[in-house]
């Protein structure tokens, strides 16, 4: 039997977490922390010409990897999005050295998102995650997306599908339509709103690991610390215990809910009554991997706009902090 000091004591591991510092700092101090747009996009080519990057990219915080950019083209002509080859597609040089460590202004050299991981597949590393999805959806970066390491040009091809699906009374599928909706509809947000509105009516808080509403009608994260009166610092007693002993139930309905309806009862999910939608178009995507070439003549010109970042874009003092980090690699 788990005594509750012990149990509130397993908690605590998960409030150490990255999940746990957004629960209890909140996103917007999370972003604030995060990579910067202007710090983490070096350049940017589309449809054979150059595109501003500030105004070509949209930032969406996801709880596990902080800032996330989507690419928005300002305007896509026809004809030339049906020709195929790199040239005509999206090509970045992503900075990949700050991505969740450097921060705007700060005492401190970098930030450490999470003192202990709770899920150690989703560490935090070097590179950078993509995910390939369909315009004006949510981007699901750990169910959809693949990791890019550093060094490394990459190539992504992909290759648009169409599904269109029968709908009733011949087969199931949503023509799920709302307007002042920012994303549209998919399947999968249908299935995490329905497994987060179970989480707040059984639980009492919001699981900051999926999608949070728009309104969380007052609830606190599941992983917020609780309030805890001074008193309880001089002399810690039953009233004390309760408040953590509460705390405890609730992250523990969390995860007992959220581990029934995706692992020992996934059918269950089945209630919510999500369909795929009616008609979508959904996203194929390969990718291969090729060292960046060394710094000879050759490749003058790509080096030429790392060196004009690091040189002229990127922050003295957190040119500073690379120094610091990685020695006189970056101090050109």
């Amino acid at each position: 039997m788990t005594m509750p000091w012990l149990k509130s004591k397993e908690d605590m591991y998960s409030v150490y977490s990255r999940l746990g510092l957004i629960a209890n700092l909140g996103p917007d101090m999370a972003s604030n922390a995060g990579v910067k747009l202007e710090d983490f996009i070096i350049s940017c080519r589309y449809m054979g010409g150059s595109c501003n990057v500030s105004t070509s990219f949209e930032k969406v915080f996801d709880p596990y990897y902080f800032n996330c950019f989507t690419f928005i083209p300002t305007s896509v002509i026809n004809s030339a999005n049906r020709l195929l080859g790199m040239e005509y597609g999206l090509s970045v040089l992503l900075f990949v050295g700050s991505a969740g460590q450097l921060t705007v202004s700060s005492n401190y050299d970098y930030i450490i998102p999470g003192m202990e991981e709770t899920d150690p597949a989703l560490t935090s590393g070097a590179g950078a995650r993509v995910v390939v999805h369909t315009p004006h959806t949510i981007p699901h970066t750990t169910a959809e997306g693949f990791d890019i390491p550093p060094g490394f040009a990459v190539t992504i091809g992909v290759k648009a599908r169409e599904n269109v699906r029968i709908a009733e009374p011949h087969g199931n599928c949503s023509n799920w339509q709302q307007e002042n909706v920012t994303f549209r509809y998919t399947l999968l947000d249908c299935q995490i709103n329905c497994i987060q509105k179970r989480i707040m009516e059984q639980c009492g808080c919001v699981d900051n690991t999926i999608a949070v509403p728009d309104s969380n009608h007052g609830l606190p994260f599941c992983l917020k610390l609780p309030e805890i009166p001074e008193e309880c610092y001089i002399e810690f007693d039953s009233r004390c215990m309760s408040i953590l002993t509460n705390w405890s139930s609730t992250i523990e309905c969390k995860k007992e809910l959220y581990n029934n309806m995706t692992i020992v009862d996934p059918n269950s999910v089945d209630d919510c009554g999500c369909y795929p939608p009616c008609n979508d178009i959904v996203y194929d995507a390969l990718y291969s991997l090729s060292t960046i070439p060394e710094k000879t003549e050759e490749h003058t010109a790509f080096y030429s706009v790392i060196s004009q970042f690091l040189e002229e874009d990127f922050p003295m003092h957190k040119r500073a902090v690379l120094k610091k980090k990685h020695g006189e690699e970056y101090s050109d």
